[in-house]
């Protein structure tokens, strides 16, 4: 099922990413996941810290390791 939404409407973009937030945090806190068998793509990554922060944290760290100056695509994925 999918909603039609005009993009270039501010308020009615504002409450679907109330929404949307609302939605991705419940699925989390109830053990859930915000991505499928198409990843996480951009507008889901600020979830992945909820979601799997152990990950998070090791990623960054080898991220450190094999990047010290952060050249190798800066802040994809919160890295």
């Amino acid at each position: 099922t999918g909603m039609t939404i005009d993009m270039l409407d501010k308020n009615a973009m504002e409450r679907v990413n109330t929404v949307a937030d609302r939605i991705y945090r419940h699925v989390i806190d109830v053990g859930g996941t915000v991505s499928a068998e198409h990843g996480v793509g951009k507008a889901r990554e600020s979830y992945m810290e909820l979601e799997h922060p152990t990950s998070m944290y090791v990623m960054r760290q080898i991220k450190k390791a094999l990047d010290p100056q952060g050249i190798l695509n800066p802040g994809k994925m919160g890295l």
